[in-house]
């Protein structure tokens, strides 16, 4: 079910914490997984420069002041304004947005920024849970202590 921004509640816009997924261009951003994503190939991003993305992401195409952008990912943590422009120039590497004309985050001199990609957005699927396999002997110890058996079914037999 995809949705449009307007659709999202306030809360669920400002929330770093939603479970949607945004697609812009070649990219994915699933915010339940915290997992980047370009044409299905996962991107690693380190969990402060995802929240700047995701933040962006979930306000496209308006200024973003500084002052808000490090607000919500670092809240009352203090954070010199340098220290965004790193995360922001990484996000720009990693987005391979290098090009002055087609930038898909704008600085905004002395203000902050403004994320110009065409954003869509859905809800994040489900976890698809696995199916329950019956070994005669491992129920029991599944059923006593879940944690284990998981990991344990989990294991390859030796060759």
């Amino acid at each position: 079910m995809a949705l449009a921004l307007g659709d999202l509640d306030k809360e669920g816009e400002s929330s770093l914490a939603d479970s949607y997924l945004y697609r812009f261009g070649q990219f994915a951003l699933d915010s339940r997984k915290r997992t980047r994503s370009r044409a299905d190939s996962p991107v690693s991003l380190t969990p402060k420069t995802f929240d700047v993305l995701l933040f962006l992401a979930q306000n496209p195409n308006r200024l973003v002041s500084k002052e808000e952008l490090l607000q919500a990912v670092w809240g009352d943590t203090f954070v010199e304004e340098g220290n965004l422009t790193q995360y922001i120039s990484h996000l720009r590497k990693a987005l391979g947005d290098n090009s002055e004309d087609t930038r898909l985050i704008v600085t905004i001199a002395r203000k902050g920024y403004q994320f110009t990609a065409r954003v869509t957005v859905a809800e994040a699927a489900a976890v698809a849970k696995p199916a329950a396999v019956h070994v005669p002997g491992i129920t029991a110890l599944a059923a006593a202590f879940p944690q284990s058996a998981a990991r344990t079914c989990k294991r390859r037999p030796p060759k």
